[in-house]
């Protein structure tokens, strides 16, 4: 056990940190893209029921994007509620998710140097470029 937690000390201090720093945000309004083509067409399939097929919502609403992250979101809203919390609670889960993937790609594939150094680069852009969380 300590031989599979050794080198991901840092991946949990760094996770810990993030999710921390990204618990305050999670009351904030809709924000840029949120705001109208992923929050509006989440909340019509929520409404109206969960499908994958391109008449679950209005084309107007999809904007043609994928609906998969739409019937994801409207399943998570199911399960945890419709609240603001709720919702960036799913991008700060994918967040933390993709955090791991890319940590534990690069400590198979690289060394632990470039492999700390790949997450703190990957919470910066996490907290720079993903403002919705």
């Amino acid at each position: 056990m300590l031989i599979f937690l050794k080198p991901r000390w840092v991946l949990f201090l760094v996770l810990v940190i993030f999710i921390a720093c990204k618990i305050p945000h999670l009351y904030y309004p809709y924000y840029w893209d949120e705001s109208w083509p992923y929050a509006v067409a989440i909340k019509d399939m929520y409404k109206h029921g969960i499908s994958l097929l391109p008449s679950a919502i209005d084309p107007e609403l999809s904007r043609g994007h994928p609906l998969f992250f739409h019937a994801f979101a409207a399943i998570w809203m199911n399960i945890f509620g419709a609240s603001h919390v709720a919702m960036h609670s799913l991008a700060l889960f994918i967040s933390v998710l993709f955090l791991i993937a890319v940590y534990e790609a690069g400590l198979r594939l690289i060394a632990i140097i470039a492999t700390v150094a790949s997450g703190h680069f990957m919470v910066w852009m996490c907290s720079k470029v993903w403002l919705i969380i």
